[in-house]
């Protein structure tokens, strides 16, 4: 019988001066939809949720980030790979602000957390958003 394993994802909620940063997805699943920077850890080096997402905020966007705190964890079962997912998010600062973005992401910006709203959002960030607004705030 197969073991399910799970693969692990970060995310990086980052705040500067109010705003949040995201990224506009280059590829499926979710092409062309708003959301923060982040990806799959590296196995290979058994690379940690927290060192993935400052690597990924860094590749995506150029921006130097400090972890604050783990915001959640969101987990759900991925028919197409036919495995479970964790999305671990952690609330960031930055230690830059200019974006540089790389050839993975089609665009990323700093939106006040009211423009969010009228984004084409990845599914379910709407209601991240909303669980978490007064720290986001």
């Amino acid at each position: 019988m197969k073991m399910n394993k799970t693969r692990k994802i970060s995310g990086g909620i980052i705040i500067n001066d109010g705003k949040i940063l995201l990224i506009k997805r280059k590829y499926e699943p979710y092409k062309n939809t708003w959301c923060p920077p982040g990806g799959f850890t590296e196995k290979s080096i058994n690379e940690s949720v927290e060192d993935c997402c400052i690597r990924e905020v860094k590749e995506e966007t150029n921006i130097d980030i400090e972890i604050i705190k783990k915001l959640d964890i969101l987990k759900f079962y991925n028919k197409i790979k036919d495995r479970n997912e964790e999305i671990h998010i952690f609330l960031c600062k930055s230690k830059s602000t200019e974006i540089i973005v790389d050839d993975e992401v089609l665009d990323a910006k700093w939106f006040n957390l009211n423009e969010i709203n009228d984004l084409y959002l990845i599914p379910r960030f709407d209601k991240f958003i909303s669980k978490h607004r007064e720290i986001l705030s």
